[in-house]
Parts: C-alpha cells; structure tokens; sequence
C-alpha cells in the first residue's frame, strides 16, 4: 500500500518517522491543492514525494542531531507509535 501522510504537523522529526515507517511521502496541510494532487501521483507512481521545504528542513535537523543522544519522550517512542 502506498502511503501520503498529510498532516499538520509541520516538523522535520514527523516527516523522517514517517518515512522510515512506511509511508511513501508526507505533506503539510497548509500546502496549495496542485501541491497535494502532485504529491498524490508521485506517490501513486511509486515514488517518494517531500517538499523541498521539508527536505531542507529534514537535512538542518539531521546535521544538528549528528553526534547527539536523542532524549525525551518523543525519541523513545517506535515510528508506528509516533
């Protein structure tokens, strides 16, 4: 099954749990509806669709997590539970 995660959630930790979980691509709500139609038939096509925002924002918090101990309640929960 392929999976768009549309929320409002507007994070990068969402958008990487996600994906690691399954999901085929992830879109905020906020995005413009030739957005969600675009995103929809990449993901229907089998490929993997983020924002470029969302990318960017995926790729700051990884570099900024690199060499960091994930702490908190959030970080210890498994992606399905996220």
């Amino acid at each position: 099954m392929r999976v768009l995660v549309c929320s409002m959630l507007d994070e990068a930790l969402y958008a990487q749990r996600a994906l690691r979980a399954g999901a085929m691509g992830f879109i905020g709500k906020q995005e413009a509806t030739a957005r969600v139609v675009e995103a929809v038939r990449q993901v229907l096509d089998g490929h993997v669709w983020i924002s470029e925002a969302m990318s960017a924002r995926m790729e700051d918090a990884g570099a900024a997590a690199t060499g960091q101990v994930a702490t908190g309640v959030v970080s210890s929960l498994s992606d399905r539970e996220l």
